[in-house]
């Protein structure tokens, strides 16, 4: 086991500044109490036709309420937004098209008609498989309280964006926010905390997870699970925000082709990322600091795994355990681990119990990789660090100031 590093960088020490700064500024946040509203209107059969919702408040007293078939609600909010509140036990199933078109400045709020509401007080709004490949779109609401926001029974081209998740959850593994089985959705620019699961999907394809923010999540920030079928191939996860969940920030199963590019993944008690039998998926360009806890896997996680297609261009750092980990269930990866800045103080930057894995041009924690590593590795050609300063000059006041370059070197002689 490693005993620490010697020198982590100027990299290093920036991302964990700015992780510090971003833990500061996102807690538990309070649950609001909602005035109760009167006369809202009262929802209590299935929309046979097309229907307009533009009304102030609506109130949802039967367990199912349907959008039948070739049918449309749209929802477009009032200046003062539009309320749609459930009864317990309540949902709202989308057989038709459901269009809820709110603005930053005209929300729409579903949540719970309880009195005290708690998470998983009315099941969630349900879109089902149409056939039609009509557009549902969810734009610019807060959806609370349900066991499942938005479930998605293999719904093609769903649109969940700029939207808040929040106190969404229930006893099943994989409630909470967002589940079930999207194809070529867009799910954009979301705020998603204090829910049991953030995303969770499964046997979902051509997907563009992007530019979301998922925080205080009890499991798992973004997951790709796998049951009878797989998890999901050829989806975009970039540019997300994930901290304090609790088992990992993201975790994809049984898949190929999915991309995990610029993400900030910071503060999760268990895993950054782990990878569960994925073929040709690339992680690139992520920022992985301060995860974990004593005695877990490590911070990136490969498992089951023979061929990534890359593992290059992040910042891994891990205070814990090892930064990146290959288990002995990936089979010799062919792996294209490079490009990255990887410093484990308390364990390894890379622990590889698989087979060969050629990891050349990393910076190690140290110019010398040799005690960063366990495992066969190519660890060639590391990424070297050099100080530098100028001579220093004394002024006629007697102080002096100096110039001190940090530099990461490969070994070309490119400063990288």
């Amino acid at each position: 086991m490693r005993k620490g590093m010697l020198f982590v960088g100027t990299l290093i020490l920036a991302a964990l500044l700015l992780v510090a700064l971003l833990a500061g500024l996102e807690r538990a946040e309070a649950a609001p109490t909602l005035p109760t509203p009167t006369g809202c209107v009262v929802v209590s059969a299935n929309i046979i036709t097309d229907t307009i919702w533009d009304g102030d408040c609506y109130l949802v007293t039967t367990d199912t309420v349907a959008i039948m078939p070739d049918v449309s609600l749209t929802i477009t909010p009032p200046l003062s937004g539009t309320l749609v509140r459930f009864q317990p036990g309540a949902q709202l199933q989308v057989l038709g098209t459901l269009q809820a078109l709110g603005t930053e400045t005209r929300p729409i709020t579903f949540t719970s008609a309880a009195a005290t509401p708690v998470p998983g007080d009315w099941i969630g709004i349900i879109l089902e498989d149409d056939a039609q490949n009509d557009r549902d779109i969810i734009r610019y609401a807060v959806i609370e309280y349900a066991r499942t926001g938005v479930k998605v029974n293999d719904e093609d081209f769903v649109e969940l964006t700029h939207n808040r998740f929040r106190y969404n959850g229930g006893p099943g593994p994989r409630d909470g926010a967002i589940s079930g089985d999207a194809d070529n959705a867009t799910i954009t620019h979301n705020v998603i905390h204090d829910c049991r699961n953030g995303l969770s999907l499964n046997e979902s394809f051509n997907n563009v997870i992007s530019h979301n923010r998922l925080y205080n999540i009890e499991a798992y920030g973004i997951r790709l699970f796998a049951a009878t079928t797989s998890g999901g191939s050829s989806n975009q996860i970039t540019h997300n925000e994930i901290h304090d969940c609790q088992l990992a920030a993201l975790r994809l199963e049984i898949g190929s082709q999915n991309v995990v590019l610029s993400n900030t993944l910071y503060l999760n008690a268990g895993s950054a990322a782990i990878f569960v039998d994925q073929a040709l998926s690339r992680f690139e360009g992520n920022l992985v600091i301060a995860n974990g806890a004593p005695g877990y896997g490590g911070a990136v996680v490969v498992t089951d795994t023979s061929t990534l297609s890359a593992i290059s261009r992040n910042i891994i750092h891990d205070p814990h355990g090892d930064a990146l980990a290959y288990d002995a269930s990936a089979p010799s990866p062919v792996l294209a681990t490079a490009g990255n800045a990887l410093c484990a103080p308390a364990g390894y930057a890379l622990n590889n119990g698989a087979g060969n894995v050629s990891a050349p041009t990393n910076w190690w924690g140290a110019n010398d990789p040799a005690a960063a590593i366990f495992g066969p590795v190519d660890a060639s050609n590391p990424i070297t660090l050099a100080l530098a300063a100028e001579a220093i000059t004394l002024p006629a006041d007697g102080h002096a100031t100096a110039l001190l370059t940090v530099t990461f070197r490969a070994p070309d002689g490119t400063i990288v």
